[in-house]
């Protein structure tokens, strides 16, 4: 497996708006973060404005593979849009957003560049990533410099950091906080406490089918 190393962090404001800056650090982005352990906790972790255990009573656009409704809404600063997930029982429990790469290129300086500044914000938020992992496949052929966009294309890169215990500091009914890179831009996804239970009941609808 061939690692690659980390770009350093440097993004200019037409790679990642300042209004998506002092989005991403607000409340409604991530959720209602670090919080001092002895106060009480009520309200449910949100993204974008969906939290956890909300009730959605339009009608879905579909299902995902695990049986998980979903619908989707334009954003203007995540061009590919915000997505939240729910099952009746346990309402919202994931949501999803992805930030358009402006001028993707090649060799992935853009993408990288992004990813940084993104993994950054989130780490203001909530303290160092859990994992990071930036590496190719073994066996890829797309392993010379300007493959780099194309490896994530064929699923044959990753590069993602994820948020799920310590050191991370995430807020009581946030389980996880993920980015990722695809080809298509950078996939930032929330999940919630009730996740497995969506999960099962999301499996569960799907046996009903047969």
């Amino acid at each position: 497996m061939e690692a690659n190393q980390t770009m350093p962090l440097a993004v200019t404001a037409l790679l990642v708006p300042a209004a998506l800056a002092a989005l991403l650090l607000t409340a409604g982005a991530f959720g209602e973060g670090p919080a001092d352990e002895d106060a009480p906790r009520t309200e449910p972790p949100c993204a974008f404005g969906w939290c956890m255990g909300h009730a959605i009573d339009e009608e879905p656009e579909g299902r995902n593979a695990d049986g998980l409704n979903y619908v989707s809404m334009e954003h203007d600063l995540f061009g590919g849009g915000v997505t939240a997930y729910w099952t009746p029982a346990t309402g919202v429990c994931m949501v999803k957003g992805l930030y358009t790469v402006p001028s993707p290129d090649d060799y992935g300086k853009a993408h990288r560049s992004a990813f940084n500044h993104l993994s950054d914000l989130v780490k203001r938020k909530y303290g160092e990533p859990s994992h990071t992992f930036d590496h190719l496949g073994y066996g890829s052929t797309w392993n010379e410099p300007r493959d780099w966009l194309m490896g994530l294309k064929k699923d044959e890169r990753a590069l993602t950091s994820f948020w799920s215990e310590k050191p991370s500091i995430l807020p009581a009914g946030l389980e996880g906080v993920r980015v990722d890179a695809k080809a298509s831009g950078l996939l930032i996804t929330y999940r919630f406490a009730n996740f497995l239970n969506c999960i099962e009941e999301g499996k569960a609808s799907l046996a009903d089918d047969f």
